[in-house]
């Protein structure tokens, strides 16, 4: 008798496993086919002491990348006089860039906005 009821339990934990696991996976790749079109862009402003040491923005192109900096009036790429633009940054290039003080302050790179600083996460 105890035995059937572990059974029974392990059967219904088990259906849960595989639902939670075709739901996981479904998300994963989703995630795969959606972010496959974009872009992970790092703008710096070498020769403007009073801007930011650069700006982390992941979008699927670069004018839609500039959309979203104006969306949250980070323009400074419009007034600097000089903007080198990095594309498909990766986390350890960004950890690279940042100081060891800004980097808590690090978002996803894997979703659409603004990870440097962190807009994209909340």
């Amino acid at each position: 008798m105890i035995f059937k009821g572990a059974q029974e339990c392990f059967a219904v934990s088990d259906v849960r496993f595989r639902i939670y696991f075709i739901l996981r996976l479904d998300q994963i790749l989703m995630s795969i086919f959606i972010n496959r079109f974009l872009t992970t862009y790092w703008m710096s402003f070498p020769e403007d002491s009073n801007y930011p040491s650069g700006i982390g923005v992941t979008a699927y192109s670069i004018e839609d990348a500039q959309s979203l900096l104006d969306e949250r009036n980070f323009d400074y790429y419009k007034s600097a006089k000089k903007v080198i633009v990095e594309e498909n940054v990766d986390w350890a290039y960004a950890m690279h860039k940042l100081r060891y003080i800004d980097r808590p302050n690090l978002g996803p790179l894997v979703i659409r906005g603004i990870w440097w600083p962190n807009l994209n996460s909340s």
